[in-house]
């Protein structure tokens, strides 16, 4: 069959001629360097879009090793970039028959198969690319070509739900990925997601920080709830989940529910008890930030609330909160007594440019402990 082929692409080689581009008459001479500068020089033509000079290093590379499979896969490239598709196709054709471990090989093919709507096809050379490479799975080709319709994604969602080795490259697109592609890619997670993929929790966890990043806060929660089915255990009455810190992270790796904020000179323990709640400690001479959570909210008025006690159960004034909207500085927090034992709050308001607010507490400096609980954040309607 390899001889076949080379046979084959020997015609492709003296079809291409153009205006004596690739002389070729009878005995064929063996070219003057060695195959792997040819291929090396072919390589760094196709890479500048200089398919001509392509074309040239490409053939001698054919004849100087007709069992490389890079060779006609070159020749290929060459052929696509002078505008000779059926050139293009015959040499491709040789190098699938002599192996697909070339990216352009797998590649031209994948593309073959996207224009014929053969999703299938395509996924399995997408996944031979990104076996290889997984950063393929990050960029925006070729995923835009299958995420764009139904059966692209069905394709894409059958391949991803192997737990392939650039699962987590595709979960991580490259940075210019605009809102619509983190949608897009969005809508691909989802349903791998519904089909059951035996996936955890984590691996979620930066996509949906950068879909909340890029405005689609309520899609990124959507998505951290199906991924993490407990991800609102604890949950009390208001827009923040584990009001009673019962779910701490220490690792901060979850785009919802409280993140530890790190610094040594901060302790952070569980209260234990019934309603829940940490203690805190502060041994700076200045304020430190402990937690925070972000919180998906619209334009608008809201209420924070919550209670710090000190050592006897005696109110504490040494747990503040700052408010800030994703993007733009953080705005102390005017609180006030709401009542007995502690309770504390303050409202503060949404601009309308605003869709994620995160809900920051810090520690005063001093010795002594102080309890944090019951925290709520709550819309007042004004």
């Amino acid at each position: 069959m390899v001889g076949v082929g080379l046979y084959a692409l020997l015609a492709v080689i003296s079809a291409a001629d153009r205006g004596d581009l690739v002389p070729f008459a009878g005995a064929l001479p063996v070219p003057p360097y060695p195959a792997q500068a040819l291929l090396a020089q072919a390589r760094q033509h196709v890479s500048t879009g200089d398919y001509r000079g392509a074309l040239v290093s490409a053939r001698e590379a054919v004849l100087a090793n007709p069992v490389e499979p890079s060779s006609p896969a070159l020749l290929g490239a060459a052929l696509r970039g002078i505008g000779d598709e059926a050139g293009a196709r015959q040499a491709f054709t040789v190098a699938g028959r002599m192996g697909w471990r070339v990216q352009l090989t797998q590649t031209y093919w994948m593309e073959q198969a996207l224009a014929a709507g053969d999703f299938r096809v395509a996924a399995l050379r997408l996944d031979a690319l990104a076996l290889q490479n997984p950063a393929i799975a990050a960029d925006l080709y070729p995923a835009r070509e299958f995420e764009r319709s139904t059966p692209g994604r069905q394709a894409l969602v059958d391949r991803l739900r192997r737990s392939p080795a650039w699962l987590q490259r595709y979960l991580d697109p490259v940075p210019e990925a605009g809102s619509d592609d983190l949608v897009a890619r969005a809508g691909v997670a989802q349903q791998l997601l519904a089909a059951g993929a035996p996936l955890e929790c984590g691996q979620f966890a930066r996509f949906v920080s950068r879909l909340v990043d890029a405005g689609q806060g309520r899609i990124g929660q959507a998505i951290w709830r199906q991924a993490c089915p407990g991800a609102g255990a604890g949950t009390e009455r208001g827009l923040l989940l584990d009001g009673n810190l019962r779910t701490l992270n220490p690792a901060g790796q979850q785009p919802f529910g409280w993140q530890l904020v790190s610094d040594p000179d901060v302790t952070i323990a569980p209260a234990g008890g019934r309603e829940g709640g940490v203690i805190l400690a502060n041994s700076a001479p200045a304020r430190r930030p402990a937690l925070r959570q972000l919180a998906l909210v619209s334009p608008g008025t809201y209420r924070l609330s919550w209670v710090a006690r000190g050592p006897g159960g005696m109110p504490s004034d040494r747990i503040v909160a700052a408010t800030q909207c994703a993007g733009l500085p953080p705005v102390p927090l005017d609180a006030r007594p709401l009542g007995p034992g502690g309770a504390q709050g303050g409202d503060f308001a949404v601009p309308s440019q605003c869709t994620a607010v995160w809900i920051e507490f810090k520690v005063l400096a001093g010795t002594a402990d102080a309890m944090l609980s019951s925290v709520v954040l709550v819309p007042t309607g004004k």
